[in-house]
């Protein structure tokens, strides 16, 4: 009886699995998981299945050889004599090997949910990041504009004062000028 509770539960555990895997093949970009991996899951799931099945065959033939011990006495004492012979452990030894391989997929799938956990951590992870990227990128861009905006400005004080230099070297022959203006581009260059 034990044996087909740890069935019913490997059965739910899949079941579990595969509506996971469905949750994230809707959008495998959000999680981080190719096609590849889902195809990998899901053909895990169905070799799972297949094995569970050929379990719970398994468990029904020895259920019906043991369902009639005296006819199955009959049938195997063919030489006429009544004598008591030796139970075969292949009961035990099926049970064991069904527990055993039933503790194995229930490994297997506990160690996929957490791997799954891990992605999904991974990807809340990654989305706060981008969240955090996001908003700086969108902090830099209010600094640039402000930064064209300042250049603009500063352009145009420039373009104003080489004018006001241009019409004063223009009035006088320049001789004395140009040593001015050369200082006055040089203040100017620095005070921007």
């Amino acid at each position: 009886m034990r044996s087909v509770n740890w069935i019913r539960s490997a059965d739910w555990d899949l079941d579990d699995l595969e509506h996971t895997i469905s949750l994230v093949e809707k959008d495998p970009h959000n999680y981080g998981i190719t096609s590849a991996i889902i195809a990998e899951r899901r053909a895990f799931i169905f070799r799972s299945r297949t094995y569970i099945n050929d379990i719970r065959q398994q468990l029904c033939a020895s259920d019906t050889r043991f369902a009639n011990p005296i006819a199955n006495m009959a049938s195997s004492s063919s030489t006429g004599s009544y004598r008591y012979t030796r139970l075969s452990d292949s009961p035990t030894s099926s049970e064991r090997f069904v527990t055993d391989t039933l503790q194995k997929q229930q490994l297997i799938i506990k160690e996929q949910d957490e791997d799954l956990e891990k992605v999904g951590d991974s990807v809340h992870v990654l989305k706060n990041m981008s969240h955090r990227i996001g908003d700086e990128l969108e902090e830099q861009a209010i600094m640039l504009d402000e930064l064209g905006t300042d250049m603009d400005r500063a352009g145009a004080k420039l373009d104003g004062v080489m004018k006001k230099i241009a019409k004063i070297t223009h009035m006088n022959d320049g001789s004395f000028m140009r040593p001015f203006s050369c200082i006055l581009y040089l203040v100017i260059h620095f005070l921007h």
